[in-house]
């Protein structure tokens, strides 16, 4: 059986298709029921280790004939595609769609230039199943075929989608620079040159109301989680949130000597040197600690945040 996400309403009804996929495939397929990708409402994806899968029902929501399911058809190839260029850059899964029809009707020529084929109800499984394994497996793996489905029930809006209405950052003080944006890119770009506006924002919760309003809601439930850590230095709360995006590189750490020589050490005699850690060239807050493996070896200080951290191991 296959795993089911409804990402409409909070139910599937019975003889759906949602609910067909689900007792139709095995366990190696995810179903996402009603998603909205980049801003496209579509009937159900399918996921699996051979593609992806964009399925129409034109008997559940309109629109049958062949011209209006060319169009649909390009729409949402279009979105999808768009959609893994935002959210998964790296994955190039091959990208099928499928069109229900009734079992006695007689096959439909695909829309020209479309990658698309028709089947009956009773042989959509079987249709999947079917499809030949690519070369490259971009999605063999079980947990990225899980992301990627999680991703198209949840992320209703992509990096680079306009959002339905923009993020307006803080004007009128010092500080505030009164930015206006409307992609989620756009805002993260913005709160890391401008990091004075992006703790704000974190830390009264309009950034997570937004993101949560247009959709981005695994950025908004970020956006809470850096803020419940209570981190006495905000600027560790803003970082973790930027690197979390997956929209902003992570700091470089530079270590200076990359290597300690200590030399020959006895039992019972002490022997200390000194390092210097702090941030590479690029952008970025760096922020982390310092221990060991071992009893016998310790290091001070064992945190640090933003500036150079000058630490000693004894």
């Amino acid at each position: 059986m296959a795993e089911l996400l409804l990402a409409g309403k909070g139910w599937i009804e019975p003889d759906s298709l949602g609910a067909l996929l689900r007792e139709a495939l095995s366990d190696e397929y995810w179903v996402v029921d009603h998603p909205v990708v980049y801003g496209c409402p579509l009937d159900a994806i399918v996921v699996g280790p051979q593609g992806i899968w964009v399925l129409h029902d034109p008997d559940a929501s309109g629109g049958g004939n062949e011209i209006n399911i060319a169009k649909r058809a390009q729409r949402a190839a279009k979105a999808v595609r768009a959609f893994l260029r935002d959210e998964f850059p790296a994955l190039q899964p091959p990208l099928r769609q499928l069109v229900l029809q009734d079992a006695g009707a007689a096959a439909s020529e695909a829309p020209a230039g479309m990658e698309v084929e028709w089947v009956s109800r009773e042989h959509v499984a079987a249709a999947i199943d079917a499809a030949p394994q690519p070369v490259e497996e971009p999605l063999a793996d079980v947990e990225a075929r899980e992301a990627l489905a999680v991703a198209f029930r949840d992320r209703r809006l992509a990096a680079n989608q306009h959002a339905t209405r923009p993020f307006v950052f803080r004007s009128g003080s010092a500080f505030g620079s009164g930015t206006t944006v409307w992609t989620i890119r756009d805002a993260v770009r913005h709160m890391d040159r401008h990091p004075e506006d992006g703790i704000f924002h974190l830390r009264n919760g309009t950034l997570a109301q937004w993101l949560s309003e247009q959709g981005a809601e695994h950025l908004a439930e970020l956006a809470r989680q850096v803020v419940n850590r209570r981190e006495t230095d905000m600027q560790v709360a803003l970082e973790r949130f930027l690197i979390g995006s997956g929209l902003v590189a992570r700091p470089r750490l530079q270590v200076r000597p990359a290597r300690l020589e200590m030399g020959c050490v006895l039992s019972g005699e002490v022997c200390s040197m000194r390092f210097r850690v702090q941030k590479g060239p690029g952008r970025g807050y760096l922020f982390g600690s310092l221990s060991t493996n071992v009893p016998w070896l310790h290091v001070e200080p064992r945190a640090f945040t933003g500036g150079p951290l000058e630490a000693i191991v004894t």
